[in-house]
């Protein structure tokens, strides 16, 4: 379960772009956080659920490849 308002408080930070929800392969729900262009969001979102005591299970960068691109493109196709 996600904390109540998780979702506003992210979207409030300076650095965020976008808020998704998401659903980790294990069931885990989440949320995929995109930031802003030249934004340092993993010290943003730490210090922010630091702050609120909400429990972090992963908090990673992903980076789109072009192979990744390819593969999501050839998925919509």
């Amino acid at each position: 379960m996600l904390p109540e308002g998780a979702r506003e408080a992210l979207r409030g930070l300076p650095e965020v772009e976008e808020v998704e929800p998401y659903t980790a392969p294990e069931g885990q729900p989440g949320f995929r956080v995109h930031g802003k262009e030249n934004a340092d969001l993993p010290p943003a979102l730490f210090r922010l659920a630091s702050e609120r005591n909400w429990p972090v299970r992963e908090l990673r960068r992903e980076v789109r490849t072009l192979e990744t691109v390819f593969n999501e493109l050839a998925r919509g196709a």
